[in-house]
């Protein structure tokens, strides 16, 4: 599994999005952050650093990011494992072909 400090969406769908993180807490159950990116337009990013913007959230945690599309779709990313390492696990934000999805890339 993928180790990183930063969680990065770039939004290559069309249209504005915001993200927030999702992760385990201590017994397996799926939390969400109060942080959220706010929404931003296509051929931006945003980046959460997690030790930073979510300092509840302990290293060794599985985390994600919940991507919400102002047109009401939604999706979730790929899990990753926070560790403090400065590395940013980057997600592509796209929408092929009526297709909403994430890539962790």
């Amino acid at each position: 599994m993928k180790e990183a400090q930063k969680i990065t969406c770039v939004n290559n769908s069309g249209f504005a999005v915001k993200f927030q993180i999702c992760y385990l807490d201590n017994s397996s159950q799926t939390r969400v952050s109060k942080w959220n990116s706010g929404n931003f337009p296509t051929g931006q990013n945003r980046t959460c650093d997690l030790k930073k913007d979510i300092p509840e959230i302990q290293e060794g945690t599985i985390v994600w990011p919940h991507i919400l599309a102002i047109i009401g779709k939604s999706t979730n990313g790929d899990k990753v494992k926070f560790k403090y390492n400065l590395q940013a696990a980057v997600y592509i934000i796209e929408d092929t072909d009526n297709n909403f999805h994430i890539d962790l890339s």
